[in-house]
């Protein structure tokens, strides 16, 4: 429901907003520079031998949700209508291919216009090979958006409660060289950074590094190691700021495979963590075993038990033992996968920074094919957060359910209608919430141009 065409700009002249556009233009450069340098003097490859195409789409979406602002008390319905207009381009050839993809979203609210925004999400995936046995991979994502449920794909469960506009961009640079049939080693950097409009949320960056090496001595018994270090900056917040940090992580997994369906490993892996700042450091210490059996595509079973120490300089060790269990079987028209773990992970760079986390969750969806044209899912998930390094020692309850009809009116016509439920109850009253949302989508996309070959 449209009801009013302005948009806000907000933050557009401000150091904060400088400094979010000289990062993204770095990260950008970072990112896309050796790939494009590689297509520009590739001598293998002239531009001849490439080909373009183009694709665009369209998609309206309307929206109610129940707690635009996810509060505990106070809670407030809207309407929320976004128009996104999307463009793809993909540059390919015998030996590289780039992709650039650009989509702003114009976001009208109907009860509180004064909310109304516009969003971006852009990216650049490429590769190019850069010999016989060596690849090149580049990605660069970035999001520009008010919606607090616009995560990112990792496992932080942290959100944002404001509907404040926050930027996030991730770039990242990898090269891969094969020098086995089954051994690999690579090098990757990652540069991520998070920046919020709202003065109270913090501000964070990364910066990582990444070397792998996977090396079979035997065609049944292989290892797979892994190093990265990683440094975390932060400023801004209600708080002043997080204290920086210097994060050395390590793993070395030992892995026998009985055939092509069955394997077993033996996994050890540390952490070491140096805040910079009057944080306690820590270190995790961590081995489990596990196994992993898979039938072609049809299904996929695996597990793991282990045991891991958190050692913090100021307080007794903490042990404790965790599992996973993850099952996905696919039918002819429907797909079932179901999981159970525990374990820990490192929270810095999500909406809030609430450090060292013991979680535990439940989660299943069901997919099925209703006929050719139309097709549904239903999945759920609940888990629980302990965050160790907090005050109060803050443990959150989350669960999470969604519900989806995908039609494909025609070839070119897409529609989505999806019932989406979110929960958390939490040991700090103030962050629990309660939300319920509905959304209809149709899409219009264009078949695609081709054109250089």
């Amino acid at each position: 429901m449209i009801s009013d065409w302005r948009f806000r700009s907000r933050g557009s002249v401000d150091g904060r907003s400088c400094r979010r556009e000289n990062s993204f233009l770095r990260s950008f450069f970072l990112c896309s520079g050796p790939l494009f340098v590689f297509l520009l003097l590739s001598p293998s490859n002239s531009f001849a031998e490439r080909y373009s195409v183009v694709t665009a789409s369209i998609s309206v979406s309307e929206e109610f949700t129940d707690n635009l602002f996810l509060s505990r008390d106070g809670r407030e319905s809207d309407w929320i209508t976004t128009v996104t207009p999307a463009l793809y381009y993909s540059l390919l050839g015998q030996h590289d291919e780039i992709t650039v993809t650009y989509a702003p979203g114009f976001v009208w609210y109907y009860k509180n216009p004064d909310q109304n925004n516009v969003r971006q999400s852009a990216s650049i995936t490429g590769y190019a090979e850069l010999g016989s046995h060596t690849e090149l991979n580049v990605t660069d994502t970035f999001t520009q958006t008010e919606d607090p449920s616009s995560r990112d794909e990792s496992e932080d469960q942290t959100v944002y409660t404001s509907r404040e506009p926050y930027y996030v961009n991730t770039a990242t640079v990898e090269i891969l060289h094969q020098f086995g049939p089954a051994d690999t080693v690579s090098l990757g950097y990652t540069d991520m950074f998070r920046y919020s409009t709202d003065p109270d949320e913090e501000d964070s960056k990364s910066h990582a590094t990444t070397l792998g090496l996977d090396y079979w001595f035997l065609p049944y018994l292989g290892t797979e190691t892994d190093l990265t270090y990683t440094r975390g900056e932060f400023s801004g917040g209600e708080l002043g700021g997080s204290d920086d940090f210097d994060l050395w992580m390590g793993t070395l997994r030992l892995i026998r495979e009985f055939s092509s369906q069955f394997d077993a490993f033996i996994q050890y892996a540390h952490t070491d963590m140096n805040y910079r700042g009057r944080t306690v450091d820590y270190e995790v210490y961590d081995a489990s075993v596990g196994m992993e059996y898979g039938m072609e595509e049809d299904m996929l079973a695996a597990f793991s038990v282990g045991y891991v120490v958190w050692a913090q300089a100021d307080r007794d060790e903490e042990g404790r033992g965790y599992a996973t269990i993850d099952f996905s079987k696919t039918f002819r028209r429907t797909s079932v996968s179901l999981g159970a773990g525990s374990g820990y992970q490192e929270t810095y760079f999500g909406a809030e920074n609430l450090g060292f986390d013991w979680y535990s969750e439940v989660s299943g969806s069901v997919s099925r094919s209703i006929s050719r044209r139309l097709s549904g899912t239903i999945s759920g998930d609940y888990r629980r957060d302990a965050y160790a390094e907090t005050e109060d020692d803050r443990t959150d309850y989350t669960w999470t359910g969604t519900a989806d009809l995908t039609c494909e009116i025609f070839t070119w016509m897409m529609t989505a209608l999806t019932y989406s439920h979110q929960n958390r109850d939490s040991s700090t009253d103030e962050n629990d919430f309660t939300e319920n949302s509905v959304m209809l989508t149709i899409t219009v996309t264009a078949d695609p141009y081709r054109f250089g070959d």
